[in-house]
Protein backbone atom coordinates (compact mmCIF):
# COMPACT_ATOMS: atom_id res chain seq x y z
CA UNK A 1 0.00 0.00 0.00
CA UNK A 2 1.41 3.83 -0.82
CA UNK A 3 0.13 6.92 0.63
CA UNK A 4 -0.13 9.19 -1.85
CA UNK A 5 -0.85 12.71 -0.44
CA UNK A 6 -3.75 13.13 1.55
CA UNK A 7 -6.25 11.99 -1.52
CA UNK A 8 -5.27 8.79 -2.57
CA UNK A 9 -4.17 5.02 -1.37
CA UNK A 10 -3.30 2.94 -3.90
CA UNK A 11 -3.07 -0.78 -2.69
CA UNK A 12 -3.21 -4.17 -4.48
CA UNK A 13 -4.88 -7.70 -4.26
CA UNK A 14 -4.29 -11.00 -5.48
CA UNK A 15 -7.61 -12.04 -7.26
CA UNK A 16 -10.92 -10.03 -6.99
CA UNK A 17 -10.25 -7.67 -9.59
CA UNK A 18 -9.04 -4.28 -9.56
CA UNK A 19 -11.42 -1.02 -8.52
CA UNK A 20 -11.51 2.30 -7.27
CA UNK A 21 -13.17 3.61 -4.11
CA UNK A 22 -14.45 7.00 -4.14
CA UNK A 23 -15.14 8.42 -0.77
CA UNK A 24 -15.73 12.31 -2.46
CA UNK A 25 -14.32 13.55 -5.92
CA UNK A 26 -10.57 13.33 -5.38
CA UNK A 27 -10.42 11.38 -2.96
CA UNK A 28 -10.38 7.62 -2.46
CA UNK A 29 -8.53 4.58 -2.71
CA UNK A 30 -7.11 2.29 -5.61
CA UNK A 31 -6.83 -1.53 -5.38
CA UNK A 32 -5.13 -2.89 -8.18
CA UNK A 33 -5.40 -6.94 -8.88
CA UNK A 34 -1.97 -8.57 -9.56
CA UNK A 35 -3.22 -11.26 -11.44
CA UNK A 36 -5.32 -8.59 -13.65
CA UNK A 37 -1.80 -6.83 -14.08
CA UNK A 38 -0.33 -9.27 -15.40
CA UNK A 39 -2.50 -9.84 -18.48
CA UNK A 40 -3.59 -5.97 -18.99
CA UNK A 41 -1.76 -3.03 -19.36
CA UNK A 42 -0.86 -1.91 -15.41
CA UNK A 43 -0.77 1.50 -16.19
CA UNK A 44 -3.99 1.32 -18.22
CA UNK A 45 -5.63 -0.11 -15.35
CA UNK A 46 -4.26 2.59 -12.69
CA UNK A 47 -5.15 5.37 -14.68
CA UNK A 48 -8.48 4.05 -15.77
CA UNK A 49 -9.26 3.63 -11.67
CA UNK A 50 -7.94 6.69 -11.01
CA UNK A 51 -10.21 8.06 -13.58
CA UNK A 52 -13.17 6.71 -11.18
CA UNK A 53 -11.56 9.06 -8.18
CA UNK A 54 -11.95 12.12 -10.84
CA UNK A 55 -15.32 11.52 -11.02
CA UNK A 56 -15.27 9.36 -14.67
CA UNK A 57 -17.82 6.59 -14.99
CA UNK A 58 -17.27 3.06 -16.70
CA UNK A 59 -17.75 2.90 -20.66
CA UNK A 60 -17.59 -0.39 -21.41
CA UNK A 61 -17.62 0.09 -25.38
CA UNK A 62 -14.52 -1.53 -26.01
CA UNK A 63 -13.01 1.77 -27.87
CA UNK A 64 -9.13 1.24 -26.77
CA UNK A 65 -8.88 5.27 -27.19
CA UNK A 66 -11.39 5.84 -24.17
CA UNK A 67 -9.73 5.17 -20.77
CA UNK A 68 -13.04 4.39 -19.40
CA UNK A 69 -14.05 1.96 -21.79
CA UNK A 70 -11.01 -0.17 -19.33
CA UNK A 71 -10.82 -3.92 -19.94
CA UNK A 72 -13.59 -4.17 -22.26
CA UNK A 73 -11.48 -2.83 -25.03
CA UNK A 74 -9.03 -5.96 -25.20
CA UNK A 75 -5.18 -6.99 -23.34
CA UNK A 76 -3.72 -5.62 -26.42
CA UNK A 77 -4.99 -2.04 -25.17
CA UNK A 78 -2.32 -0.70 -23.74
CA UNK A 79 -3.68 3.75 -24.10
CA UNK A 80 -3.20 5.06 -20.03
CA UNK A 81 -4.59 8.80 -21.75
CA UNK A 82 -7.86 9.91 -21.32
CA UNK A 83 -9.89 11.01 -24.41
CA UNK A 84 -9.95 14.85 -25.15
CA UNK A 85 -14.08 14.41 -24.02
CA UNK A 86 -12.76 12.54 -20.64
CA UNK A 87 -10.57 15.32 -20.06
CA UNK A 88 -12.38 17.88 -20.49
CA UNK A 89 -14.99 16.18 -17.93
CA UNK A 90 -12.54 16.01 -15.52
CA UNK A 91 -11.97 19.77 -15.96
CA UNK A 92 -15.62 20.72 -15.38
CA UNK A 93 -16.35 18.62 -12.51
CA UNK A 94 -13.19 20.37 -10.70
CA UNK A 95 -14.25 23.87 -12.01
CA UNK A 96 -11.06 24.59 -14.32
CA UNK A 97 -11.51 26.75 -17.88
CA UNK A 98 -11.88 24.53 -20.74
CA UNK A 99 -8.77 23.26 -21.97
CA UNK A 100 -7.55 24.89 -25.75
CA UNK A 101 -6.31 22.76 -28.55
CA UNK A 102 -2.71 22.98 -27.71
CA UNK A 103 -3.20 22.15 -23.85
CA UNK A 104 -4.54 18.08 -24.74
CA UNK A 105 -0.78 18.28 -25.69
CA UNK A 106 0.09 17.62 -22.00
CA UNK A 107 -0.75 13.74 -22.08
CA UNK A 108 2.08 13.67 -25.07
CA UNK A 109 4.89 11.53 -24.44
CA UNK A 110 4.44 11.80 -20.67
CA UNK A 111 5.31 8.21 -20.13
CA UNK A 112 7.26 6.76 -19.54
CA UNK A 113 9.18 9.80 -18.50
CA UNK A 114 11.72 11.53 -20.49
CA UNK A 115 15.33 11.01 -18.99
CA UNK A 116 15.77 14.58 -18.45
CA UNK A 117 12.66 15.23 -15.37
CA UNK A 118 14.00 16.11 -12.75
CA UNK A 119 17.66 17.08 -13.56
CA UNK A 120 17.15 20.52 -13.94
CA UNK A 121 16.26 22.75 -10.94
Amino acid sequence: MAQCGSNLVISYTYGGGSYAQRTSLGNGRVVIDYYQAQQYSPLRIMTHEIGHILGLPDNYNGNCALLMSGGSAGTSCTNPYPSAAEAARVDQLFGFAPRSATGAGVFTGSWPAPATVGAQH
